[in-house]
């Protein structure tokens, strides 16, 4: 369930909606209503195919794309950002971007705080920040942990970055991954939809745990090592050009053109 913070208000919301989500999909995804189904990863696709059997040989992918003229490398811009956060020159940062901190597993990067001497986490987006400073008050890292709520200029973010981590539960595709590959970030991400399309392990990143020691590792293993960290760097970014905005406008206009020639019957 996504549910921004966990109170009942919110945790009450989220399974509504969920509810509704779930009997909205069972009445339109079946052949009477829907020619073809479009997901934006192989795994979403195979997860239809799987859930809407019926809607199997229907089922279609074309994954997201990223504008990487936007968010590219910037050194300029990671100056200036790194100087507002009090991120010092030889200090690393991590950067979390998302709301639903518990399903995206915010309080795991946290923890890795303490395991990762000389790197902060920046965290953008919308959430409940009292908890997590708590844990890191707890483990004596809440100077190294900044909560930036809700940021409008995402590429200025990425720019200050050493590093991009998401040791989330679950994914379709997610744009921030492609955004922070794109920005030339090495990526520490686990092993969901969509990632497992660009992540490649060992050669633009690393597949993580959710599991605070298993993210301080790599955290530790991309300071430990500046020319394997810029190797990682750089693959990301090669591999973000892959997923262009044109690539993506490309298939979908297939897609049409598909139905164009079989005409619903």
């Amino acid at each position: 369930m996504r549910a921004s913070r966990a109170d009942p208000f919110h945790l009450t919301n989220a399974a509504v909606s969920r509810v509704a989500s779930l009997a909205g999909e069972a009445w339109c995804y079946r052949p009477a209503r829907t020619r073809m189904l479009c997901a934006v990863s192989r795994g979403v696709a195979d997860e239809l195919r799987e859930q809407f059997p019926e809607m199997a040989r229907t089922v279609r992918s074309v994954p997201n794309g990223v504008d990487s003229a936007v968010f590219r490398p910037d050194p300029a811009l990671r100056r200036v950002v790194r100087a507002e956060l009090s991120v010092g020159d030889h200090a690393h940062l991590a950067l979390f971007v998302g709301g639903d901190w518990e399903r995206k597993g915010l309080a795991h990067a946290v923890d890795a705080l303490g395991l990762s001497p000389g790197w902060h986490l920046a965290v953008a987006g919308n959430g409940d920040p009292a908890p997590h400073a708590a844990r890191a008050r707890a483990s004596g890292t809440e100077s190294r942990l900044h909560f930036l709520g809700p940021v409008r200029d995402m590429p200025r973010l990425y720019a200050a970055g050493d590093a991009f981590v998401l040791p989330t539960g679950y994914e379709a595709f997610p744009l921030v991954a492609l955004e922070a590959a794109a920005s030339r970030l090495p990526l520490l991400m686990t092993r969901v939809n969509g990632v497992e399309d660009l992540l490649e392990d060992g050669v633009n990143g690393w597949f993580i745990a959710r599991d605070a020691r298993d993210i301080a590792r790599r955290l530790n293993d991309l300071r430990a090592d500046p020319e394997q960290a810029s190797r990682l760097a750089a693959a990301a970014r090669s591999a973000a050009l892959r997923f262009s905005w044109e690539a993506m406008v490309e298939g979908y206009l297939s897609l049409y053109a598909e139905l164009r020639a079989s005409p619903r019957s």
